[in-house]
């Protein structure tokens, strides 16, 4: 059978929703080439994409008799990944402060690494509107200095407009709606990081600005 990706879905939770321990296991399936193909990173998919959801396959085991037997099944953490980028601020000046990744009312923690990524493993309990709250000061203290609202699973692919659109808003380079329109906004904040990254200055999201978008918002 096949499954049609909406939106804020992920491999991830696809896989949980048809009993997969894991992603893999329906992302390297052979009638998957075509997906493997088209979407080289698993993680950022397309609302519309078909993906072929494999016959489970019950496992088994030899085991002795009249004896207890403990089996653990390893499910992969989904992870959220993100870059922290602000304006004045240097990458390595975010190192080692505090993010935590607001989920309802779970709060999730972690630090700033060296590059301004940051990242968290998610709960089993998965929502797509989440805030992000930054503790950016001298001093290390509890004090909340930025929030940011962040959709999870809605990023799209960088081959997509919209995939380029929410990247360049995120990167500050604002493209205003995101709505896979690559229109005189659009073209405007593509020449601004072309310049910016001393690219050739056309306005037309290809290959190699594609790539910098990725390297520079991460995925």
């Amino acid at each position: 059978m096949y499954h049609t990706v909406k939106q804020g879905e992920t491999l991830s939770r696809i896989a949980k929703q048809y009993g997969f321990a894991t992603a893999a296991k329906i992302y390297d399936d052979p009638n998957n080439q075509d997906f493997r193909q088209q979407r080289s990173n698993p993680d950022v998919i397309y609302p519309g994409d078909k993906v072929f959801i494999p016959e489970k396959i019950p496992a088994s085991f030899i085991v002795a008799t009249n004896q207890k037997h403990t089996f653990r099944i390893k499910r992969e953490k989904e992870i959220y990944r993100t870059r922290i980028k602000l304006e004045d601020e240097s990458d390595d000046s975010l190192a080692g402060h505090k993010a935590i990744l607001m989920m309802g009312d779970e709060a999730l923690e972690s630090k700033i690494e060296t590059d301004g990524f940051v990242e968290w493993k998610l709960p089993k309990l998965i929502v797509h509107s989440a805030k992000i709250q930054l503790f950016i000061d001298d001093d290390h203290s509890d004090k909340i200095t930025h929030e940011i609202d962040v959709e999870i699973g809605s990023l799209d692919p960088i081959s997509e407009g919209s995939g380029v659109q929410a990247r360049l808003n995120s990167l500050g380079f604002q493209c205003g709606k995101v709505d896979d329109k690559l229109k005189k906004k659009s073209e405007l904040a593509i020449k601004e990081f072309q310049a910016a990254q001393q690219l050739t200055v056309d306005g037309i999201a290809g290959p190699i600005t594609q790539g910098e978008l990725e390297k520079h918002y991460g995925c």
